[in-house]
């Protein structure tokens, strides 16, 4: 019994140290759980701010690209040298894929300012120019207002065109401002006239000045003021599809500042799986996005999907190992001093180990002798006394040195000093000797021969009883091997040092994928505009200078070389210490362990801000050259330095027929060969090597213009010119010109002179010869007045020729300019005309047949009325034998169009069919007797007038029965006039 009570004592300590233990464990496991769950949420913290980064990056992209496009519309529009017509503009929309290059972009449009007591002349021309619906649709009495004139693509946005935006407060305070500060100006939410669902929107505009003005000054803006190129933008469909890249772990709102000075939403992302929630997650985030002048609140949540994401059950399975660790412990130190009860009952067996230590001491000491032996053997052993006399060396000690045993007995260590030590490295040595402490280190020895060498050295003192030094041991082995390895390996860490220190690239190196903390060499910091250190290397500190709008390519180009172990290289901007960004290229390798998951990534980073900037000046370079080439229509087609095809626009294939891609990468003999196969046969020149050598004649006689005559159908004239470029990159340019109307036109010109000489000549000879008489017979008075009566009529005649061509040709040559357009009422004029004309003697006037209702035409009356007066004279004066002359006013609908047509019959000669094709011809005259007076141009001036003024000429006749004139004129915007309006100064049949 007396001795369980210690046994019972030792199981309640044992019970309280175990307990103990317990609590410990589990305090441990709270606090690593409790580490674990901080890092996950932050963790999961920096991936929703790299993910909102990334949503306001896209977002802000959207809008840029409608800038783009913008800026890419503005060179279009310089090139070009003013706004575009309606075809080229649309022929610049169609070669463009707006819905792709500018997502959620409605479209884009030209904007002009037009005075309103200009309103009618813009609305004019503007159907004129392919537009016969365009109207002005606007309120208010501002007397400038700004038309959308153009806007592609038309199908979803028609509602839009001929709108004043100038009419609508927040629309003019936003376009004005884009005028007086020439930047890209966004409006206030408004709604969009073509959007029908009626959602917020706005428009975004960049102002358009004519390029060889200052603008400079708000006056000069104004002044110099094309127009404005814009988007109008529905922002819910701007963000469209953005949501969708996060796979359901993000919603966002865009709100945007309401004229009335509140915030109005603008659009709205909601994961599918989290629309029935109330939308308020556990991170959210507020982000503002600058869009011209505007600011607009990006609000960004965390879905219960992300935050199901966040790897919250590593934390508890630890804390269920956590705990059952502790358990186990406590258990195990239980058991463990419940055992030293056991533990005495052993004590009686002590004795019996003894013994057995003692034969084990024994063996110890065997072990040590031979420890000592191969100590001695292996090393360098050198004895001293206090005084430091060498009182024992050992062989290898002799070996290392070069001397012999009886050399060194006696004598001071500092025989082998080197002179590499200063005198203060060996009062170290020797102070710390005789404080009684070993000294440890390296020494470099000069051995017998001189030559040096390096050892590891411990020397130790020795004390006796009374605590003075006996003797110095030194144990030595030789590391010459290792020192000389060791200085190679520093000089190669200089040379390294050196080599990062001072190239151009910037060295950084991750070098644990799982954590932020980066190394970056010094470089990368002066790259940035830095000293090193300068910053914190990390993750975080780069995710932070990344430029918005490649936050997103670039992590993903790094998960890319992660994940799947692609190549790393990729171009992105990093904000500099002066606050700009610049652009570099980075490269980098992945190193992945035995089971191929990433460890460590490093890489380098490379200035390419200048040939970036350069990059986008060529492209901006050829965006204007390719719109240039798309509008003209001369053909050109460059030559490589291999004088082989290396471009051809557009307008190559139009003339030629050939398609511009079948013609790339010919040499110039297969490229001339399809290209003359397309001309006429028997044409001067048949290949390019006779193209040159025509223009280098030329240099000489002043010639060389080159004209080929294409097959039919398209029968075209084409001037070709080759120039030589002394350029590395083009060899030569071929440019093709059609020149079909100038050839027509020089023949036209050469057939007009010839008949106008002809026509000229026949009265001229009669003027000529009757004068001649007169001057040299003396003729009766009656036969005087006979031949002056001659000279009157042929001088009438060819005065009429005169002031008809002159007619002709101011015609031609005003191409209906100087016209005075009105509405007229038709009645009336007809009415006027036939009051006008007076019929030849014993003739009746002409009958006329109205309408049940007459007409308005859009016409210069003076213009109509000469050609009404022409065809009336004509009538009468082939219808020589008599006979009714009649005029009606006619309908007719001709594509959609109604013409109105005033029809002049006669009972005349008529025409044959071979005549009748021929009328309009100049100087053609069907009566070839000359009975008949005239000059054969009058219905040519007729024939023009009315094609100037919209309309045509019909002609139907039959030999010995008479004709049909028929002037075709549009009706004027579907007016009509009751018939008691009608003139009453007519005739009516």
């Amino acid at each position: 019994m007396p001795r369980l009570a210690p046994l019972r004592r030792s199981r309640w300590g044992a019970a309280a140290v175990a307990l103990f233990t317990f609590c410990v464990g589990v305090f441990l496991s709270a606090t690593l759980v409790r580490s674990l769950h901080q890092q996950a949420a932050e963790s999961a913290a920096m991936r929703f701010e790299r993910h909102a980064s990334q949503v306001q990056a896209e977002v802000q992209t959207r809008f840029d690209r409608a800038l783009s496009g913008f800026r890419g519309l503005r060179g279009t529009i310089h090139a070009f040298g003013g706004p575009l017509p309606r075809r080229a503009f649309r022929d610049w929309a169609s070669s463009r894929d707006l819905r792709a290059e500018f997502p959620g972009i409605r479209g884009l449009g030209f904007i002009q300012r037009v005075e309103r007591v200009d309103l009618d002349r813009f609305v004019a021309h503007e159907r004129a120019d392919g537009a016969p619906a365009f109207r002005i649709r606007t309120s208010g009495s501002a007397p400038d207002l700004y038309v959308i004139k153009l806007i592609e693509p038309l199908d979803n946005n028609l509602a839009a065109q001929g709108f004043d935006v100038g009419s609508e407060p927040y629309r003019r305070a936003a376009i004005e401002r884009a005028i007086d500060t020439g930047l890209p100006t966004t409006t206030a939410p408004v709604v969009l006239v073509q959007d029908g669902q009626q959602r917020p929107g706005m428009l975004y505009y960049l102002p358009v000045y004519r390029p060889d003005q200052p603008t400079d000054t708000v006056a000069q803006r104004r002044a110099a003021l094309l127009g404005v190129v814009y988007a109008p933008i529905i922002v819910d469909e701007l963000v469209a599809g953005i949501g969708d890249r996060f796979r359901g772990v993000l919603a966002f709102a865009v709100h945007g500042q309401a004229g009335s000075g509140g915030l109005m939403l603008l659009a709205r992302y909601t994961p599918p799986a989290d629309q029935a929630t109330d939308g308020a997650g556990e991170f959210q985030q507020r982000r503002a996005v600058d869009v011209g002048g505007q600011t607009f609140s990006l609000a960004v949540t965390s879905t219960a999907l992300f935050e199901q994401d966040q790897g919250a059950a590593m934390p508890l399975w630890i804390a269920v190992l956590g705990v059952g660790l502790s358990a186990l412990m406590a258990a195990a130190l239980w058991l463990l001093m419940t055992g030293r009860a056991r533990a005495q009952a052993l004590a009686e067996g002590m004795t019996e180990d003894l013994l057995q230590a003692k034969g084990l001491a024994e063996q110890v000491a065997h072990e040590s002798q031979v420890l000592i032996d191969t100590l001695d053997r292996f090393s360098m052993v050198c004895i001293t006394d206090p005084q430091g006399a060498i009182t024992h060396v050992n062989d290898a000690f002799c070996q290392a040195n070069g001397y012999e045993a009886s050399e060194l007995l006696g004598r001071n260590p500092r025989l082998l000093a080197s002179g590499e030590h200063d005198p203060m490295f060996w009062i170290a040595v020797w102070q710390t000797l005789l404080h009684g402490q070993p000294w440890v280190g390296q020494v470099c020895n000069r051995a017998k021969d001189g030559t040096h060498h390096w050892v590891q050295c411990v020397i130790s003192p020795i004390r006796r009883r009374d605590g003075s030094i006996e003797k110095y041991i030194s144990i030595a082995y030789d590391i010459t091997a290792t020192r000389r390895a060791q200085d190679e390996l520093k000089a190669l860490a200089e040379r390294y040092n050196l080599a990062i220190d001072g190239g151009n690239d910037g060295l950084w190196d991750w070098m644990d994928v799982h954590a932020h903390a980066e190394w970056w060499s010094p470089q990368f910091f002066r790259l940035l505009g830095y000293e090193p250190g300068e910053i914190e290397a990390n993750l975080v500190t780069f995710d932070a200078m990344l430029h918005p709008d490649d936050q997103r390519r670039t992590f993903q180009a790094i998960e890319a070389a992660l994940r799947d172990h692609v190549p790393f290289d990729t171009e992105y901007r990093l904000r500099t210490k002066a606050g700009d960004y610049r652009w570099f290229r980075s490269r980098a390798k992945v190193y992945f362990d035995e089971r191929g998951e990433p460890t460590r990534m490093a890489g380098s980073i490379q200035d390419v801000h200048a040939h970036k900037v350069a990059q986008a000046q060529i492209q901006e370079h050829s965006e204007q050259m390719q719109a240039i080439f798309s509008l003209t229509r001369d053909g050109f087609v460059s030559f490589d330095a291999g004088r082989r095809v290396s471009y051809a626009s557009p307008a190559m294939a139009q003339l030629t027929g050939l398609p511009c891609e079948a013609l790339l990468g010919l040499d110039e003999a297969a490229f001339a060969a399809q290209l003359f196969a397309q001309a006429a046969e028997g044409q001067a020149v048949q290949d390019l090597a006779g193209l040159r050598g025509v223009q280098a004649s030329a240099g000489r006689d002043g010639s060389g213009r080159v004209l080929v005559e294409m097959r039919p159908p398209a029968r075209r004239v084409l001037e070709m010119r080759l120039s030589e470029s002394p350029g590395a990159l083009v060899s030569q340019v071929l440019h093709i010109r059609d020149v079909t109307h100038e050839s027509e036109v020089d023949q036209m010109k050469s057939a007009f002179l010839s008949m106008a000489a002809h026509e000229l000549r026949t009265p001229m000879a009669s003027i000529y010869g009757f004068t001649e008489l007169l001057l040299t017979r003396e003729l009766k008075p009656d036969k005087q007045k006979e031949l002056l009566g001659r000279i009157y009529r042929q001088s009438e005649a060819m005065s009429s020729i005169i002031n008809e061509l002159l007619d002709l040709a101011r015609i031609e040559a005003r191409q209906g300019k100087d016209f005075a357009f009105e509405a007229c009422n038709l009645a009336a004029v007809v009415a006027d005309t036939v009051r006008d004309f007076k019929p030849p003697a014993e003739r009746e006037p002409p009958v006329i047949s109205w309408p049940e209702q007459l007409h308005l035409v859009w016409v210069d009356r003076q213009k109509l009325q000469q050609a009404l007066l022409n065809v009336l004279s004509n009538a009468y004066k082939y219808s020589p034998a008599g006979g009714d002359v009649t005029l009606r006013v006619i309908t007719r609908v001709v594509q959609g169009k109604e013409l109105v047509g005033v029809e002049v019959t006669d009972r005349g000669i008529g025409l044959s069919p071979e005549q009748l094709a021929r009328v309009g011809e100049r100087f053609y005259r069907a009566d070839k007797s000359g009975n008949i007076p005239g000059t054969g141009l009058g219905v040519a001036i007729v024939k023009e007038i009315l094609e100037l003024m919209g309309g045509s000429l019909g002609l139907t006749s039959v030999a010995q029965q008479g004709t049909t004139v028929t002037l075709w004129l549009p009706r004027w915007s579907g007016q009509t006039l009751p018939l008691s309006e009608a003139p009453t100064a007519v005739a009516e049949a």
